[in-house]
């Protein structure tokens, strides 16, 4: 399970759009990969970077407990 959530959060981490500061969609790029900065096309904004795998880790473990704690709502909320 380990190996693949690891999979999940590279490719991520390597395939997503990322937001520029100034919320433009940034195409993906082998630079994050490279932890190189990212230029938005639209505004020309340079001095951003996106997410790296573990930055994309913590928020994936986030989502995962909202989602347990969300369906422990749902079945307390079922059996009363």
């Amino acid at each position: 399970m380990t190996e693949l959530l690891n999979s999940l959060r590279l490719m991520f981490s390597r395939l997503a759009s990322h937001r520029c500061p100034n919320g433009h969609y940034v195409k993906p790029s082998f630079a994050v990969a490279a932890m190189q900065e990212i230029t938005c096309n639209k505004c020309g904004e340079k001095n951003f970077y996106g997410p790296d795998a573990e930055d994309l880790a913590s928020i994936v473990v986030e989502l995962a407990q909202l989602v347990v704690e969300q369906d422990m709502l749902e079945q307390l909320t079922y059996l009363n």
